[in-house]
């Protein structure tokens, strides 16, 4: 097996020297990777690049804006695209992008944490296209340059963990920038206390309402109040402890969204891959979030 160098950097990047999408990992490495991303850091790989193919790279000339949303979609399960008029080449050949970025991550994910089941718990592929600097949101709660840990308001996860893996395909040497704010132990010590608890049958109406897709767990309520009132306190994002990082073209970086506070201020053509890993696959689950916030509500 190759051996890839792993290294932890600031205390919040787990550095690797992987360059290819199926590396070959010793069960050693792929569990210190592992424990990196459960414990909240950003595993970054700076020479991991997608090469797009010769037909595909007029992608990244093309003027592309997604159909009332920010971010082009594509979802494995039943292979459709969403954000853009699915009849044009533009659509055929970003489908065909993500695709490919979908089946090299998920060989990625299985190299880096075999006991997640990458193919099991797979989400959504997007293509972000449109440069986020001065892109005006259309509320706060939709303003990702705010820092905030990931909840989502219509998909609960339950018991299901939100994992993500990057990778800036930027052809003008634009850096991807991000920062990182504080430990989710700290988040939560913060927000959690004003969060309100779920309703009797709340869950139950929202659902039946078809305002979610599934009923809303204690946790997924949590976790969007928590999501929501960090991004309302302004003076919370101008005065939390944060780093700048910049994440370059040809470079990924792989990190659990749910539980690392983030915010993006910048660039464009960055593609991403959702994943679903159940806590009990973890390898410590009581690092999760929901057990964090169990924890915590005793």
């Amino acid at each position: 097996m190759s051996h890839h160098a792993f290294e932890l950097v600031d205390d919040r990047f787990y550095t690797g020297s992987v360059d290819h999408w199926e590396p070959q990992i010793t069960p050693e490495v792929a569990q210190a990777v592992t424990h990196a991303l459960e414990m909240g850091k950003v595993v970054y790989l700076p020479r991991l690049n997608f090469h797009l193919e010769s037909v595909q790279q007029s992608l990244l000339t093309m003027p592309l804006h997604p159909l009332g949303a920010k971010n082009i979609s594509y979802n494995p399960k039943n292979q459709r695209i969403g954000g853009i008029d699915s009849a044009t080449i533009a659509a055929a050949l970003v489908k065909s992008v993500m695709q490919r970025y979908h089946q090299f991550s998920m060989k990625l994910l299985n190299a880096l944490c075999p006991q997640y089941q990458a193919e099991q718990c797979s989400g959504r592929t997007s293509f972000r296209p449109i440069e986020i600097k001065g892109r005006k949101p259309v509320s706060y709660r939709k303003d990702d340059s705010r820092l905030h840990v990931d909840a989502f308001p219509s998909t609960p996860v339950n018991n299901l963990r939100i994992l993500r893996v990057f990778t800036n395909i930027n052809p003008d040497g634009e850096n991807r920038c991000w920062r990182l704010g504080e430990p989710f132990s700290e988040v939560m010590r913060q927000f959690l206390p004003r969060a309100r608890r779920l309703l009797p049958l709340e869950a139950e109406i929202l659902y039946r309402l078809k305002a979610t897709r599934q009923r809303r767990s204690h946790y997924d309520h949590y976790m969007l109040q928590i999501h929501n009132a960090m991004k309302a306190d302004v003076e919370y994002q101008r005065s939390c402890p944060a780093v700048s990082m910049e994440f370059p073209p040809g470079s990924t970086w792989i990190v659990y969204t749910d539980l690392v506070s983030h915010a993006a201020l910048a660039g464009r053509f960055v593609l991403e891959q959702t994943y679903y890993p159940a806590v009990e696959n973890m390898l410590n689950p009581a690092l999760s979030p929901q057990r964090q916030i169990q924890a915590m509500e005793k």
